[in-house]
């Protein structure tokens, strides 16, 4: 009598599920969402000093035979469908989706990054299947896997972030006129605008976590009172001397922040076009510092309407010109294939 066979993929995935489970098992509580095959495997709730914490995350698990090291020590899988892609994002409004890949032989695993942003940037409406990265194994310390993948579950949400941006650069002209003003006046008086601080921490500590880039960095650094109790007391403000620690350890490392999350966004106009057209008008449209040196942000200071300088180009002129781009790339990559059948002939 004929049995079922266990098919090599089959198998590499049986290899890779335990792997997983076993190595990442500090981590939390594994549910099995195999059965339903949409690009999950499993959802995973996070266990916090043995305390179930109620954040969770959401794992596709990828087998050996799918990975590529690149020659800058990228690890990467290709054969992502678009759908896979678009469906990423989908879940990513609630939850982080990270993927991770399982070498077999050695048994090490590899974690990518939270996938919006990434997934978000390779979606361009052409049936071809994309390659996702993962984070190399020289950024992650020996037996730091399951912190580094806790860091990564517990990030500020794609919702969270994509708020946080808006909400930046819209106030980034205050932002710069703040740090002027604290400048200005008494070291040992109250900064005059306390909203417009309180603003800029909250958004700094979506943008720029987990916050290791920021000197001093301690609990609380992203809370008003944190600043206003150096101060000797919360009812009467932060003052001045305290404000400018504040706004020189953070600003810098948020503009840093903000470029990237701009460039996120303009890298990915084919998914926010039809998506989120205004935050892609504003991520086009907002300028921001070439660079954080205190010669440039005086310059802002000072010479803001000069300095700031928008697009030439209008946001439908910047993505008409992106299309055809896209399908030039389209046109060059047929004759390269149209020529590697000529010459095998």
């Amino acid at each position: 009598m004929d049995l079922p066979a266990r098919t090599v993929q089959k198998k590499s995935e049986s290899d890779s599920y335990a792997i997983l489970l076993y190595k990442l098992r500090e981590l939390g509580v594994f549910r099995n969402m195999t059965e339903s095959d949409y690009g999950i495997d499993f959802e995973i709730e996070l266990v916090i000093n043995n305390i179930m914490s109620g954040r969770y995350f959401k794992a596709q698990v990828k087998s050996a035979d799918g990975i590529t090291i690149r020659k800058d020590d990228v690890p990467t899988v290709g054969g992502v469908k678009q759908s896979t892609l678009a469906y990423w994002c989908e879940l990513s409004q609630l939850s982080h989706v990270l993927a991770f890949a399982v070498d077999l032989s050695s048994e090490e695993i590899y974690v990518s990054l939270p996938l919006f942003w990434q997934s978000s940037t390779l979606i361009d409406g052409t049936s071809r299947s994309k390659t996702i990265e993962f984070v190399p194994s020289k950024h992650i310390p020996a037996g730091r896997l399951v912190d580094i993948t806790r860091q990564l579950a517990m990030a500020p949400s794609a919702r969270d972030e994509m708020q946080a941006f808006q909400y930046a650069v819209k106030y980034f002209r205050n932002f710069i006129q703040m740090r002027y003003d604290v400048h200005q006046y008494d070291a040992g008086g109250i900064m005059p605008e306390p909203v417009t601080f309180d603003t800029f921490l909250r958004v700094s500590s979506v943008l720029t976590f987990p916050h290791v880039q920021i000197p001093g960095y301690a609990p609380g650094y992203f809370n008003t009172n944190y600043w206003s109790k150096k101060g000797g007391s919360l009812e009467d403000g932060v003052m001045n001397i305290h404000a400018r620690s504040a706004i020189g350890a953070i600003l810098p490392e948020l503009i840093k922040r903000l470029r990237i999350f701009k460039m996120r966004i303009l890298d990915g106009w084919y998914y926010w076009e039809s998506r989120n057209r205004s935050l892609l008008a504003l991520a086009y449209d907002t300028p921001l510092p070439a660079d954080e040196s205190e010669a440039t942000l005086d310059a802002w200071e000072e010479q803001y309407d000069k300095v700031a300088r928008r697009p030439s180009l209008g946001l439908s002129m910047y993505i008409q010109k992106k299309k055809e781009e896209q399908e030039e790339e389209k046109r060059q990559r047929v004759e390269r294939a149209r020529d590697r059948k000529s010459r095998s002939a």
